[in-house]
Formats: structure tokens, sequence, C-alpha cells
């Protein structure tokens, strides 16, 4: 049996796991990514990694980190999500840190590479992911390779101005995609609307954001106002799935992408997602475009990443052991 070690680092979660060479996660371990700073981060992935290597005999790790992360594993910039994650050799730090050579890439190319290997993107070329979660990325998969570009800045969309006069992102600039159709930016937007006057978005998100009914907003609860037609709810859904059509529009055209899977935690209301793309798609892309590019949610989930990092790692493990005995679970 042939494994590798995958690593997904997120702004939110940090996940490591032992994945097989068909895909399948064989052992699974998941943490709040931490909050304070560079060197906790990478002793979390070191703890991590040295757990599952006491259970299984593995050495090839393959590590998706945010950023602009260049296909030397070096990370260009910051990364707006992780506190003082920016500008240095991801690659060189982390295989010095674990004993191993390790493969970095950006994470949600990684995850790009989950799907197009085994999940919603198999069999098309090229494939493009866009992940939504507490921040936005993308990643591209071309000729069934990960796409970085010079300074692992392919994909990086998240943070493209749509309109300079536009919303406060947290990366300093105004109009963000992200600043729209994250996680972070629909909650922030919600609070924002709801300290308006009403102006037609009363309703039961308004008041309970204005009474502290909701001081840890979720974008779960938004999609919830949303199923029940609540006006604050449905603007930040608009807003969100407008910002969103742009992203997959750019991909559509600079890539040619066959396929953009959509991933990430805020898919969880892909039923409510899906529908809203089409009228702003349809304004955005050439009919032949439209027509003829698949837009669907991932099949792989929260294991897109690891998943996708194990499977870069390059050449799989021969004939490795199980080291501890026990449950997968």
């Amino acid at each position: 049996m042939r494994v590798a070690i995958g690593v997904d680092l997120g702004g939110g979660s940090l996940r490591s796991a032992v994945v097989r060479e068909d895909g399948e996660v064989l052992r699974l371990l998941t943490t709040q990514t931490p909050r304070t700073g560079k060197d906790a981060v990478l002793a979390e992935i070191h703890k991590q990694v040295q757990s599952l290597q006491r259970e299984w005999d593995v050495a090839h790790i393959g590590i998706g980190a945010p950023g602009m992360v260049s296909d030397s594993g070096y990370l260009h910039g910051h990364a707006v999500n992780i506190s003082d994650w920016g500008e240095f050799d991801v690659a060189a730090e982390l295989s010095a840190l674990l004993g191993s050579p390790c493969v970095v890439r950006n994470d949600v190319a990684m995850a790009a590479f989950g799907e197009s290997h085994f999940g919603a993107g198999r069999g098309a070329d090229p494939v493009a992911l866009i992940a939504i979660g507490t921040g936005i990325g993308a990643g591209v998969v071309v000729r069934g390779q990960p796409l970085s570009g010079r300074y692992g800045a392919a994909g990086e969309i998240g943070h493209l101005s749509l309109d300079p006069h536009g919303r406060l992102c947290r990366c300093g600039r105004h109009g963000c995609i992200e600043a729209y159709c994250s996680a972070t930016g629909m909650i922030e937007r919600a609070h924002e609307l709801a300290r308006r006057e009403a102006g037609g978005l009363d309703g039961p998100l308004r008041r309970e954001l204005l009474q502290g009914t909701y001081p840890a907003l979720e974008a779960e609860r938004i999609y919830r106002g949303v199923a029940e037609a609540d006006a604050l709810a449905m603007l930040v859904h608009q807003e969100s799935c407008v910002a969103l059509a742009h992203a997959v529009a750019l991909l559509v055209v600079s890539v040619g992408a066959e396929v953009v899977v959509l991933g990430g935690g805020v898919m969880n209301a892909s039923e409510l997602i899906l529908p809203a793309l089409e009228q702003p798609l349809r304004a955005l892309l050439p009919p032949e475009l439209y027509e003829r590019t698949r837009i669907q949610p991932g099949e792989l989930g929260p294991q897109a990443g690891v998943i996708g990092s194990a499977a870069a790692a390059g050449t799989w493990t021969q004939g490795v052991k199980r080291v501890a005995e026990g449950s997968l679970k």
C-alpha cells in the first residue's frame, strides 16, 4: 500500500492526514489554526506530522499553505488570514523542522489538485477551484499539475479589486472579491447593513444583530435567513453571488477552465448559491463559454486539501507498514 502525508493549513483550521494513493484518507487530525504567529503554526504542523509518523512509517509529505507560494515552496508577500505568515521559505523551514523533504504549494492549489484527480474535476482540463471560507482563494490545475506562476500568484483572485471605491478589505484595499463573498466578508457586511436605517432590510436577522443576539454571527445563520427570505440576508447573499460570479468568470476566461469547482464551508449552502450564480454569469460570459463550462460543488469537502497535498508529495511511499495498532477512526 502506497501512502503519503498531506497537510492543509487554512485561516481557520489545520488538518493533517495519511492518504492512500487512491485518495482515501486513512487517518485525519484537525485543530484550529494557532493565532499567535508563524512559529506557533509551524510547531503545530510539526506536532501533527509527528503524531501521524508515530502511527505510520511514511516520510513523504505535501503541504498546502496560504499565500502566493511558488513551485519551490517560497512564500511571496503575506497571507492576510494568518498572523506573521509572510515572505519566507516555507518548504525549507518545514523540511528542516520535520527532517524530511516537503512539497509545498498554495493551499487552494492543493485542494484543486485533489478535486481534479479524485473529485468533481476528474477527467477535465483545466480545472479551477474557488475555496469560499474564512477568505477567498483559487487554485488551477493544468494538464494534471497545479499551476503556481512565477511568484505563486496563479489563481490568487481573493484580493483582486472589483471596485476601488467598494468595501474596505482586511488587506487594506477596497472592493476585493474576498470582502464580499468570503464568510468573513459576508458577516461583516451583514453587521454593516444592520446598523443602517432599515430601508426595507428590517427583519429577524437585522433585529437579532442590533439586539446582540448573534455577536458571533456565522455564514450559516445568513443562509438560514436566505432560505426564509429575510431581506438583509438576501441582500448579503445577492452581493456575494455577484462577486463570486466575477471570480468564476475570471477563471473561465483566463485559464479556459473546463470545470470550476466551488469548495469551502460556505458551499454547505450550495443549493442556494448555485442558482443565484446563473444570471450574473450569463451577463459576464459569452454564451458559448457559459454553456460549456461546468460550475459545481466539490466532492471531497474539507478533505480536498489534505488529499491533494498528499498526492502532490510526488513519489508515493512503497511498502508502507502500519506502526501503531488501533482504530483509524
